[in-house]
């Protein structure tokens, strides 16, 4: 959870009742500290919690903070054996229902970048399925420049 910023003045950070949860989710190759990383007047970890929101951030398999496993070490193929839709359906699920069992809140609002867009969009298209609601759902794709290649070029070249 983000706390509310030094700035953040009592009003602010008092809180009525219950606050609503929201989940943030990085991009590809990054992790949640991208959501605070920024001073706490443009980081939109921290100005979510000053406007009265409990903020938490998920990590994506892989990063520097989700690189154990209850079988696979991080060095095995195994580990690395996993897809953007795998990530939505077992790893935010396990997420959103932690923050929903810790809150008592029955739904929560998302905010995914890059990555985090593209792996909760099974829960966009069949929320059925997974019985989860959200309060609102907000992603961002950053545009591809001419400049840059796709992560797939990226591993052919790599591997």
């Amino acid at each position: 959870m983000v706390p509310a910023s030094a700035q953040a003045t009592a009003v602010e950070t008092s809180s009525r009742g219950k606050k609503p949860a929201v989940l943030l989710h990085h991009g590809t190759l990054g992790d949640c500290i991208h959501w605070i990383s920024n001073l706490s007047n443009n980081s939109l970890g921290f100005l979510l919690a000053d406007a009265g929101y409990d903020v938490w951030m998920g990590n994506s398999r892989g990063n520097t903070w989700s690189l154990k496993h209850k079988t696979l070490k991080s060095s095995q193929k195994e580990f690395w054996q996993f897809s953007f839709d795998e990530i939505g359906k077992y790893d935010i699920s396990a997420e959103l229902y932690f923050i929903m069992n810790k809150t008592g809140q029955k739904d929560v609002y998302y905010v995914g970048n890059s990555e985090g867009a593209a792996a909760d969009l099974p829960h966009v298209s069949s929320p059925m399925v997974f019985d989860l609601t959200y309060s609102d759902y907000f992603i961002s794709v950053p545009i591809k420049g001419s400049h840059t290649c796709s992560l797939i070029m990226l591993e052919q070249t790599v591997y």
